[in-house]
This record gives structure tokens, C-alpha cells and sequence, in this order.
């Protein structure tokens, strides 16, 4: 599995290119020389490999790093936002994987995840050492969310068909399909009036991305899916 890189943008301005004459190079070479002299520092946590500036004026440092996920499906969450908590506070978003990093001084920390639709997590972790803390959320019992809207397209008659994806069981909603959210498409009329609607998925996570017209009034929809079963029975095993 090819690494994945973790750093902030404005670290690594100025970085030069290098240039080997061998054919193969480790990755630890690369990185070594690329910040020898340099006030970057590189951590290698699985397939992530952490870049971030050192503060050679503070104690030991250690990084909680991991993956927010939904304890439902298994699918990772892309923008869950993860707070340590200890003399101040710092912050972590999860990337489009789920994961995340914070370094913090050694100690003892009040970690919290928060994402929409989910109840809250909160810890207590003792941090003397960089670890991994994978996070799972539950969704609420209550969780009938508004649908959020993806895509829109007119057809030559004026109509328009919307997609996107939502997690409601009731409303507008006349069938949910077991999944903490279905793919949903909506035919409406020239006023706005919904004419009918139809849900896709299964009983994982489904997302709508697009929708594109087709020819003689039809058209399009894409997506994603975790779901391995119900109308997505084709899923290879992938998230």
C-alpha cells in the first residue's frame, strides 16, 4: 500500500527537489535527506507518514494519531472534529480518510470527537508516548437529519430531478433502507413540487456525488457505497 502524507502546507514551503542516480531508494533516505537541515521532523504511523516542524523549546512531544469511524458501518468519517483538551487546547479535522494527528506535550489529556448526526465521544487518555486512538461514533437514536441536496438537473420540459443523500426515515422521506444514509432522488415539477422520489443503497453508508442528464429525458446519478448487499450487491469489498 503506497504511504499517505500528513503535514501543513506553509511547513513545507521551500523544500528542494532531490535527485538520485540510483534506481531504488528507500523511503527513509528520501526523507532523511530531503529534511536534513531543516527544522522538520517525519513520523511513520502504519501507511501515514506524519511531517511537522520540531519546537526544540518544548518538553517531550508525543502525537495521538488514528481514524474516526461510524460504529454502524465501519466507514470512516472525513471531517470530524477531534479537540485534546489538557493546559490548552488543540484541534484536529479528519482528512478524506478518517484520520487524524494532533502532537501534544507528554501528559494527560480530555480527547473529544464530534460529527453531524453522531453523539458525541469524549476520553480520557494518558499520553507519554505517541499511540494510536481510533475513535468510533454512534448515530443518535433520534437521528432523523434533513436531507442534503448533491445535484440538480433540468430536463426539457421544464421538471427538475435532485439527488443527494439523507438519513431521515419519515417526512419526505417514505423509505429508508436500513443504512445510516441512502442515495436519494427526487423528480419535481416546474413549481418545485415533489412529483415522486426513490432511495438506493443498502444497509451500510450510500452517498450521491452527481447527477448528469442522459437522452430522451433520462439521466445519471453517481456515487459511493459501503453497503455489500440490498441494491449494491456488486460491492468488491472496498469502503
Amino acid at each position: 500500500m503506497p504511504f499517505k502524507f500528513n503535514y501543513r502546507s506553509g511547513d513545507i514551503r521551500g523544500i528542494h527537489d532531490l535527485n538520485y542516480s540510483r534506481r531504488t531508494v528507500s523511503v527513509k533516505k528520501i526523507l532523511d535527506d530531503l529534511f536534513s537541515g531543516t527544522s522538520l521532523r517525519y513520523q511513520q504511523m502504519q501507511y501515514y507518514i506524519i511531517i511537522k516542524k520540531s519546537n526544540k523549546q518544548a518538553g517531550q512531544q508525543v502525537t495521538v494519531f488514528g481514524f474516526a469511524k461510524s460504529a454502524h458501518s465501519g466507514e470512516t468519517l472525513q471531517g470530524a472534529s477531534v479537540l485534546l483538551s489538557g493546559s490548552k487546547t488543540w484541534s484536529a479535522i479528519t482528512n478524506a480518510y478518517g484520520f487524524y494527528s494532533v502532537t501534544v506535550p507528554a501528559g494527560s489529556y480530555h480527547i473529544s470527537c464530534s460529527y453531524v448526526g453522531y453523539r458525541d465521544v469524549e476520553q480520557v487518555i494518558d499520553c507519554r508516548q505517541t499511540f494510536q486512538n481510533n475513535i468510533e461514533l454512534v448515530v443518535k437514536e433520534d437521528n432523523n437529519l434533513q436531507p442534503i441536496a448533491r445535484g440538480m438537473i433540468a430536463n426539457q420540459w421544464g421538471n427538475f430531478v435532485l439527488t443527494g443523500n439523507t438519513d431521515s426515515k419519515d417526512g419526505d422521506v417514505s423509505l429508508n433502507l436500513g443504512g445510516a444514509s441512502d442515495i436519494w432522488v427526487v423528480y419535481a415539477g416546474a413549481s418545485g413540487s415533489k412529483t415522486w422520489e426513490k432511495t438506493f443503497g443498502g444497509p451500510k453508508d450510500n452517498y450521491s456525488c452527481c447527477i448528469t442528464a442522459g437522452t430522451e429525458g433520462r439521466f445519471i446519478v453517481g456515487g459511493y457505497s459501503n453497503s455489500v448487499e440490498g441494491e449494491t450487491s456488486n460491492n468488491k469489498g472496498g469502503v
